[in-house]
């Protein structure tokens, strides 16, 4: 008796064969709760509804055999590390500005995109990642939240202005 792998059709002897095989197919339906993995999901969907205009809706196996997987992957994981803001608005941006995919995970491509979002992003959604930001750094420093511009890491609260973390609206309102 054999054992067949249901994603790539290779046949094992022994069944504990089978349980410790791990190839490429498998790997990726296994992953398919990562974050990332649907960050980068949500990103194939929306990519091919732009630009096919894609009336048949895809399914994560679609995806996960699709040659372009590991690129939206890497998107997805990328969006997840630097904790973008908005990524379902990141990579509807990135496609209508019609940007490679291959340079989606570049930082300088974040960064124009940052700039761009931020001049037109709604006041509640500033104001209340400038609360987040000042309640995490409070559990970090042992500080009143309120205090985070005044006493934080000068380094730090520029990089937080930087990456968008704190909107440049709040320090001018200060």
């Amino acid at each position: 008796m054999t054992y067949r792998c249901q994603y790539c059709q290779r046949d094992f002897v022994k069944e504990s064969t089978l349980a410790v095989h791990v190839c490429e197919p498998k790997r990726r339906r296994q992953e398919q709760n990562e974050r990332g993995v649907q960050l980068g999901l949500q990103a194939y969907l929306r990519f091919y509804e732009i630009t096919q205009g894609s009336a048949k809706l895809k399914t994560f196996d679609d995806f996960a055999d699709s040659p372009y997987y590991k690129a939206f992957v890497k998107f997805g994981r990328h969006c997840v590390a630097l904790r973008a803001i908005n990524p379902a608005r990141f990579t509807e941006w990135v496609v209508r500005q019609n940007k490679k995919l291959d340079n989606w995970c570049s930082d300088a491509l974040y960064t124009e995109y940052l700039i761009d979002y931020l001049r037109t992003e709604a006041t509640a959604d500033a104001l209340s990642r400038a609360i987040e930001f000042g309640v995490e750094w409070s559990e970090k420093s042992e500080n009143p939240p309120q205090d985070c511009l005044r006493y934080g890491n000068t380094n730090a609260m520029v990089y937080a202005v930087s990456t968008g973390r704190i909107s440049p609206w709040v320090i001018y309102n200060c």
